[in-house]
């Protein structure tokens, strides 16, 4: 199983990733590391992070739906 870990760039920082051919998402990203990403990582270019939780996106299009049927059908005035 490869190595992989979750991976923010330095603040203020882009970091290139050539086996993907982009950069590092700002709000960090799951990262399988090779020798290039490890560096990243030594140099202090790329810092290992825990993942933060996010709400599934079915519970934000149910969220969004019940907030839509919420609003009252006279409000537009």
């Amino acid at each position: 199983m490869p190595n992989v870990k979750f991976l923010k760039p330095r603040s203020g920082l882009a970091v290139w990733l050539p086996a993907r051919g982009r950069y590092v998402l700002p709000e960090g990203e799951t990262v399988t590391v090779d020798a290039y990403v490890e560096r990243r990582i030594v140099d202090g270019d790329l810092l290992v992070e825990t993942p933060k939780k996010t709400l599934s996106k079915t519970l934000t299009k149910k969220t969004e739906v019940e907030h839509v049927d919420s609003v009252p059908a006279d409000s537009g005035k």
